[in-house]
């Protein structure tokens, strides 16, 4: 029986599972700004701005984007975000170590 749950990839990229679902971009893209602050010891410093691009909440929903996002999705609220378990010892990496497959995903809340 299947659910009536909904993954929204929202990277730029294919998001593939070790069992072979692959999740096409949706053309959605979910970015985290950045922020310029002022200088420490002449060295520039930037600091995480706001998301763009993450759709907003729908029921039965769930949105695939980067860890980055995802843990900022969660510090404004939001537990519809999850992104690919890239360091978990079971993701599948090829010959260059680009992870190429991830057994599941991860959602901070």
């Amino acid at each position: 029986m299947k659910s009536n749950i909904q993954f929204v990839n929202c990277c730029k990229h294919d998001v593939v599972l070790n069992d072979g679902r692959v999740f096409k971009p949706s053309g959605a893209i979910a970015e985290v700004s950045m922020e310029t602050s002022e200088p420490v010891d002449g060295i520039a410093v930037q600091r995480f701005g706001k998301i763009t691009g993450l759709p907003e909440p729908k029921e039965n929903t769930f949105y695939i984007c980067s860890a980055l996002v995802a843990e900022r999705a969660n510090v404004e609220g939001r537990n519809d975000v999850v992104s690919p378990a890239t360091r978990h010892p079971l993701a599948v990496r090829n010959e260059k170590g680009q992870v190429v497959s991830v057994p599941f995903f991860l959602r901070i809340a």
